[in-house]
């Protein structure tokens, strides 16, 4: 009876170690190597009445109902669509009062259903029920001890915010310090889960003045939340990546040995056209680099190892690479528990897209350069 005993427990341990950290969708089609966008609903674009739908749309929501919530930036304006993409509601307009919001560019949905927002208008997050209701808004000063600029927030499916920070070191040749805040769904507390460097300018201190100068493909720090309750953080310039569990400790540590694409002139141009500026006394917003910037601008002769940190749904880590295949983008893309799978070229991935019941939403511009929120699936 006891060997008998003993048997059963080793089987059902093996079994056990071999079931995956989540369900599975995404793993099969990372590792066939062909993965196909199909797109099911388009929201927005050619305009009905005279006027869009958009303005500039920075943000995208999914609650567990599967209706969509999008902010726009430039009207300071959340609207919910229904799964079918018709508009249920506007949930906030522009202003300073309760559920108001200026200048606001992030937006994500807690694990309950509750909205919330940043913006820097009135520096101060805003919380909405599932209704659409306004809860309440929580100042910086209510949870941070000095001054902070959240630069990006996300939740995880545990309910908690993570909140993106930089602090300026003008005087560090280190570069400035980027930090990973896990807070609460209460709003009570905020703890540093990550952080770490990054020199993507420097200061220069000329004529009694000091200005910045941009590096460019600077290597950033990247993160995104995992399903668990987990985070997952990456520094591009070593190819690090590290998991932390819910209570903010380190679960695991893993590198991936790739070769860094060198900068081509093409890349140079790419930069140098994305530039915008105005002279002094004119309102008149130039784009495109002057030949002063040319000239000052110094290049790294490599890129990053990636440029981004997405996670799909089942826990998958897609890191964004500067090549591509075809005019496609690639993937280099790990298991849940950081076995690297493959790289592979995947369906233009918008920053900030959301993996929500077997879809992905995000913000896309067409051909006609129109801004429209996309629910699609992958096959």
């Amino acid at each position: 009876m006891r060997t008998h005993f003993i048997v059963i427990f080793i089987i059902s341990a093996v079994c056990i170690l071999q079931v995956p950290l989540f369900p599975q969708t995404y793993a099969p089609l990372y590792e066939s190597g062909a993965v196909t966008k199909v797109t099911d609903l388009t929201i927005g674009g050619e305009p009905t009445d005279g006027t869009y739908l958009f303005a500039q749309p920075s943000a995208v929501a999914v609650d567990s109902d599967n209706n969509i919530y999008v902010l726009d930036s430039q009207e300071s304006r959340i609207r919910k669509f229904g799964p079918d993409g018709r508009v249920i509601t506007t949930i906030s307009g522009p202003g300073q009062g309760p559920g108001e919001i200026l200048r606001c560019y992030q937006m994500t949905m807690l694990a309950d259903d509750r909205l919330v927002t940043f913006d820097f208008g009135n520096m101060r997050f805003s919380i909405f029920r599932p209704d659409g209701a306004f809860e309440r808004s929580v100042s910086l000063t209510e949870i941070f001890s000095f001054r902070m600029f959240p630069y990006r927030i996300d939740a995880d499916d545990s309910g908690n915010l993570y909140v993106e920070t930089h602090t300026i070191m003008r005087n560090s040749s280190d570069g400035d310090i980027y930090k990973i805040w896990q807070i609460g769904g209460d709003f009570a507390e905020a703890h540093v889960v990550d952080s770490c460097y990054v020199k993507d300018n420097e200061w220069i201190r000329d004529e009694n003045r000091s200005r910045n100068r941009i590096i460019p493909f600077a290597p950033k720090f990247h993160w995104s939340p995992l399903p668990g309750g987990r985070l997952v953080t990456g520094r591009a310039g070593s190819y690090e990546l590290r998991v932390y569990g819910p209570d903010r400790g380190l679960i695991r540590t893993f590198t991936h040995d790739a070769k860094q694409r060198r900068v081509t002139s093409d890349d140079k141009e790419t930069f140098f056209s994305g530039i915008t500026y105005s002279t002094s006394g004119s309102s008149e917003v130039r784009h495109g680099a002057d030949e002063e910037t040319r000239k000052k601008t110094v290049f790294p002769s490599r890129m990053p190892f990636f440029m981004y940190i997405q996670a799909d749904q089942d826990g998958n880590i897609l890191c964004t690479t500067s090549e591509s295949d075809n005019g496609r983008v690639l993937y280099d893309v790990f298991s849940p528990d950081g076995v690297f799978i493959r790289r592979l070229p995947l369906p233009p991935l918008a920053a900030k897209a959301v993996f929500k019941n077997g879809s992905v939403y995000a913000v896309e511009t067409t051909e006609a350069d129109e801004p429209v929120v996309v629910k699609c699936h992958w096959e």
